[in-house]
């Protein structure tokens, strides 16, 4: 239908998302009046609070290496399909969207499965390990292979970031939880601009498919890294809600 007609089409859904916030019923919360502090000491009992405790800390290290290292491989994509004479823009958009529906799939299963805490450290090394693996072996497939391993890939994404984000609502009381998010969400940006310039630089010295692959290969290190750390092991396992301090 040509790329004008796409734009337009996904403008309209934003405006139709839009519309439909005005038929959300929100419910009155009344919370406990606090005093408030200055932003920046926020901040700092934040940081305190993530570097303070050894599962967070390890949390911080290794999703930020795994953050880096996947978001300069993932925006190589584009290239990847540029590069590659067998495919083509049609191609690059099918395969997003077996790699979006893999991760709506994963959402899907993992809201209706109670994962026991002595399993955790193994779904969340499997599932780690499979998707990351999977994604490393793109540049070398071809196009009906990958319609078969995104959506594999971004199932097990998605039960990886569903188990750790649950976890981190789990471990951490109530009233640090806006910090730490806050603080884990603003690592992960910060690091993105810094990934893409490196990958940049290096797709152009040793070529797209390598640094892709390389890219996600090194991220699944992050993953057995974090895996075999008793700390993050602890708090992958937490059963329950801690109370704020």
């Amino acid at each position: 239908i040509g790329a004008p007609l796409l734009f337009v089409a996904n403008g309209v859904s934003y405006l139709l998302s839009a519309v439909s916030e005005l038929f959300i019923d929100i419910p009155m919360v009344h919370k406990k009046t606090e005093a408030k502090q200055p932003l920046w000491a926020d901040m700092k009992e934040g940081v305190r609070f993530v570097w303070g405790d050894l599962g967070l800390r390890y949390h911080i290290i290794g999703f930020g290496g795994l953050a880096f290292l996947s978001v300069g491989a993932i925006i190589m994509l584009m290239p990847l399909f540029h590069d590659r004479p067998d495919l083509d823009a049609a191609d690059y958009g099918y395969v997003m969207t077996a790699l979006t529906a893999g991760m709506f799939a994963g959402f899907a299963v993992t809201s209706g499965l109670r994962i026991g805490h002595l399993q955790r450290r193994w779904v969340f090394l499997v599932a780690g390990i499979v998707c990351m693996g999977l994604m490393a072996t793109l540049p070398y497939l071809p196009v009906w292979a990958m319609y078969v391993v995104l959506p594999l890939a971004g199932a097990s994404g998605a039960w990886l970031i569903t188990l750790i984000r649950t976890a981190i609502q789990l471990y951490v009381p109530a009233d640090k939880r806006g910090k730490v998010f806050s603080l884990l969400g603003s690592i992960t940006m910060s690091l993105a601009p810094a990934s893409m310039i490196i990958s940049g630089i290096l797709a152009d010295a040793i070529g797209v498919g390598p640094l892709f692959t390389g890219g996600f290969a090194g991220s699944a290190f992050f993953i057995l890294w974090l895996g075999t750390r008793t700390p993050f092991f602890d708090l992958l396992s937490i059963e329950g809600e801690p109370e704020p301090d």
